[in-house]
């Protein structure tokens, strides 16, 4: 643990993956002040969710190699559907966080940013980390 937290908050000071028949550890990073993990039904990939105050990423990790995959972000969304208001770049809070595993490959991920305009935009896209396939199911743009 971390006793040093921002605002007096306990946060770990890493998050491990660790092979529980063996004792080694397969994969660690830095942790933050909530870290949560979510499982493919085949224990194949495993999404990193990891937030601060004000924002949340996550990241999936293929337990085959532990190597990263790294996840669509805002400007591949904004690719996807130009018409999307971009975010404020001077409020950095923009949230990613995991619905589920839609399938062993296909995760859904929601998200969530406020544009320049103060409305927030909030949606949901699918990813299959095999494949790098992204689909994006619906966005909305919500005044605030």
């Amino acid at each position: 643990m971390n006793i040093d937290g921002p605002s007096g908050l306990h946060a770990l000071k890493e998050m491990r993956i660790i092979d529980l028949s063996t004792g080694n550890i397969e994969w660690h990073s830095d942790s933050y002040l909530s870290n949560h993990y979510v499982w493919s039904d085949d224990s194949k990939f495993v999404a990193a969710q990891y937030s601060g105050r004000q924002w949340t990423e996550t990241l999936v990790l293929d337990t085959s190699d532990f190597s990263i995959i790294k996840l669509p972000g805002i400007d591949d969304i904004l690719k996807a559907a130009p018409d999307t208001p971009a975010p404020n770049l001077n409020i950095p809070m923009s949230q990613f966080t995991v619905i589920g595993w839609e399938s062993s490959s296909v995760i859904v991920i929601r998200f969530e940013w406020i544009t320049t305009s103060d409305t927030t935009v909030v949606g949901e896209y699918k990813y299959n980390v095999v494949f790098w396939e992204m689909e994006v199911k619906k966005i909305d743009e919500i005044k605030t």
